[in-house]
């Protein structure tokens, strides 16, 4: 069974992660998300930072995957052309009714330097718990969010 770790509910978001998401493969983001997403009654958010270099969200709702942003999509390509370096975002509008008055689009297009800055200030304007930036399941096993109440499945000693 995949390990999991599950923090608290705060301001209608819960946030996890798990050993197998960890792996940052689409398939199994897409998975998770589409899973969670068809169990709940608002949208669900997976966000990969990759070594602080490239944000990757995606936006799931009833199950299926509707929006999508990558901060640098050509980053592990051979050969990436110009076009695959800038930021990539699929139905802004879907990103945009997370929070109508925020503008998550503009700010997903408006790219900092570390990755993230970019998911702390998407978290802000999202609503979303300030740990959402950064969390992962490695960070929570070694111990980086002592102050949550997390919850762990499929741990040992937990």
């Amino acid at each position: 069974a995949d390990r999991s770790v599950i923090g608290p509910e705060a301001d209608g978001w819960l946030t996890f992660s798990s050993a197998a998401l960890e792996q940052q493969e689409q398939e199994t983001i897409d998975a998770y998300g589409d899973g969670v997403s068809k169990h709940v009654a608002g949208p669900g958010i997976a966000a990969l930072n990759h070594d602080d270099d490239i944000l990757s969200i995606d936006v799931f709702e009833g199950g299926v995957r509707t929006a999508t942003y990558n901060s640098c999509p050509g980053y592990f390509s051979e050969s990436p052309t110009e076009a695959d370096m800038k930021p990539r975002l699929t139905n802004p509008d879907v990103f945009d009714a997370l929070a109508p008055d925020a503008g998550i689009s503009a700010l997903l297009n408006d790219r900092p330097v570390f990755a993230v800055e970019a998911h702390a200030a998407f978290a802000k304007a999202a609503g979303l718990p300030p740990e959402t930036a950064g969390f992962g399941f490695r960070y929570a096993e070694r111990g980086e969010f002592v102050a949550l109440d997390l919850t762990w499945a499929g741990r040992a000693n937990s």
